[in-house]
């Protein structure tokens, strides 16, 4: 027992000398979940919106039913839009003041009455990619809509473009009644194909508990939809601990202490325990600061606190002892930091830290939570959520024990059995 305390003691003074490793494997990922909710439009939610230019050289009732479609409902959301000249457009286009420029060329209206060419110019942003293609798209479609509109209402149209020709004071209202009629008629028969639709959508959307409000186990609204990034963000400094952690015992061999271990076989086993206890010390300082931050950050119930600090301290020790007989069975330093580096990342990857569960295809998702690391965060994100059943969550922590006291003696016995070796 003095000798395992030691042993723990002695890591415990080595990582405080290198106590800037521990801080930067909580700090990184911190970094990376930040990034990860900015690109997701931060804890608001804000939107990002086409900054749409429009110079309307037509000005007829028809060019400003366009520029009008852009402000309506939905599209308002997306879209906000300016009435400016050619030239001043052209120029603040430049400037990268805007996404996209449309250009309304005069005789406009007549050319969709009369169903002849007419070409509306659109110039867009080379330093933007998206915005201006979503400008691009919704205006395809409003040259489509008049397309097919032409095929369904084409003579009644003609026939309003001669009205507007041939008459200075416009349509009559016996005119206007008409054509309107006849419109209706072929709204009718349209309705009797597409109303009601013969394929229906139906749309199941699997979410967290949610409380009366709608919020997501008590979490406030505004930070619910970026909370799946958090567990991830937890996990993602666990498998940073594991490696780094894991690569201490090529400094114990470096140093010579790790052969003067083995040459009394009694205390080999203490030694391990006491690397591995420090370790967990480590693991769980790192882990309380992330907890507690994120605790606030979110709003989450602060009675979850001790469990999901339990789940990470224990998540962390498979993590390490498991990276800790990879790294033994390897026969350098830089090879045990390939191998480690080349299991963690992909793992990280398809298990959830870099991209959420609820973000990614089903497949890929299932897929996902079956790995180790991803298998832990779905447990620690049922802790922090409140939906963690007692008897599953125990056989889960007993599943987890068995398999750190399995790592811990396959770490033993391999370094046992390559004693020749220091």
């Amino acid at each position: 027992m003095r000798f395992f305390t030691s042993a723990v003691i002695k890591d415990l003074h080595r990582h405080r000398r290198d106590f800037w490793k521990p801080v930067l494997w909580g700090a990184i990922p911190l970094v990376v979940g930040e990034l990860l909710i900015l690109a997701m439009g931060g804890s608001d939610g804000v939107k990002p919106r086409v900054e749409l230019l429009i110079s309307d050289e037509d000005d007829s009732p028809l060019s400003g039913f366009v520029k009008g479609a852009f402000s309506q409902g939905e599209m308002a959301e997306l879209f906000h839009v300016e009435a400016i000249s050619q030239d001043a457009g052209r120029e603040q286009l430049d400037q990268g003041e805007a996404s996209a420029l449309l250009i309304i060329p005069a005789g406009f209206q007549q050319a969709v009455l009369d169903d002849t060419p007419c070409q509306l110019t659109l110039i867009t942003n080379p330093a933007q990619q998206i915005l201006p293609g979503i400008a691009e798209e919704t205006i395809s479609v409003m040259v489509d809509g008049a397309f097919y509109g032409h095929r369904l209402f084409g003579d009644e149209l003609r026939e309003i473009a001669d009205v507007l020709a041939t008459e200075e004071d416009g349509p009559t209202a016996l005119q206007i009644v008409r054509v309107a009629t006849r419109i209706g008629a072929i709204v009718e028969q349209v309705n009797e194909h597409v109303d009601p639709l013969s394929i229906t959508v139906e749309t199941e959307v699997d979410v967290p508990q949610s409380d009366p409000q709608g919020n997501v186990s008590g979490i406030e609204a505004d930070v619910a939809d970026t909370f799946y990034v958090f567990p991830g963000i937890l996990l993602m400094a666990l498998v940073f601990m594991g490696e780094g952690l894991s690569g201490d015992i090529w400094v114990e061999r470096r140093q010579g202490t790790l052969k003067r271990v083995i040459a009394t076989p009694s205390t080999l086993h203490a030694f391990l325990a006491g690397k591995l206890a420090a370790g967990l010390i480590v693991i769980g300082c790192v882990s309380l600061v992330l907890l507690v931050i994120g605790t606030i950050y979110f709003g989450l119930p602060g009675k979850n606190l001790p469990l999901a600090w339990a789940w990470m301290i224990l998540s962390g020790a498979v993590l390490t002892a498991t990276m800790q007989v990879v790294q033994l069975w390897v026969s350098s330093q830089r090879a045990g930091s390939v191998v480690t580096n080349s299991l963690m990342f992909p793992l990280m990857m398809i298990g959830g830290s870099f991209f959420p569960f609820e973000s990614m295809p089903t497949w890929m998702a299932t897929v996902g939570s079956w790995t180790p690391n991803g298998w832990m965060l779905v447990q620690l994100k049922a802790i922090l959520l409140s939906q963690v059943e007692p008897v599953g969550l125990a056989l889960a922590a007993s599943f987890l024990l068995a398999i750190l006291l399995l790592m811990f003696w396959g770490g033993w016995r391999r370094t046992w059995s390559t004693r020749a070796r220091h």
